[in-house]
This record gives structure tokens, C-alpha cells and sequence, in this order.
């Protein structure tokens, strides 16, 4: 599953009693980091806002219908710290522990 709006899974690990995901590095951290620290919140501007819904949006969409009808994923934990921001600002869905098929 590759879309532009969702964070790549690179790998995992399965030894002993760890089990670890690991997928690429959004070097903004979460959108929620950005709304609630006042100094991240002042350079979120309401274009560059927009932008950020935007693209999640479009992530969800592909999540649900891009697959394919007997594909499509719901999520069932969207939330501002499930959005992954990149270094312009693109946002980039994670989370995928409590999706459904």
C-alpha cells in the first residue's frame, strides 16, 4: 500500500516477546505537537492548516475506496496525533494498530 498521505512502513521486528514497526521519519512530528504548543500553533498558518486537512483527507479517502471495494481500510483512531507532519508540512497518516479490513 503506497499513497503519498500515508506514513511508509519500512519493516518490523518479531523476536522474543518485541514486536516492532517501524516506518520512515516525519521529521515535524505529529500535527497535535503543532496545535497545542503555542510557538508551532502561531506558525501554522490557515493556508498551510488547510493544506494538512487536505492531505489527511485524501489519505482517508484512499485508506476507504483506493483499494479497491473488497480492500478499502477504516482506520478507527484518526486523530490529530495519528497525523504525521514532513518537513513541508504534508501530512502523513500512521497508526494502523486498531485499523479494520
Amino acid at each position: 500500500m503506497y499513497h503519498h498521505n500515508i506514513i511508509p512502513f519500512v519493516g518490523y521486528c518479531d523476536e522474543g516477546d518485541e514486536m516492532i514497526s517501524v516506518y520512515e521519519y516525519a521529521s515535524n512530528g505529529s500535527l497535535d505537537y503543532h496545535l497545542e504548543e503555542e510557538d508551532k500553533r502561531r506558525c501554522l498558518t490557515w493556508v498551510k492548516r488547510l493544506k494538512i486537512c487536505l492531505g489527511a483527507a485524501k489519505g482517508l479517502n484512499y485508506l476507504h475506496t483506493g483499494l479497491g471495494e473488497d480492500n478499502n481500510v477504516i482506520h478507527r483512531d484518526f486523530k490529530s496525533g495519528n497525523i504525521l507532519l514532513d518537513d513541508n508540512l504534508e501530512a502523513k497518516i500512521c497508526d494502523f494498530e486498531l485499523s479494520k479490513s
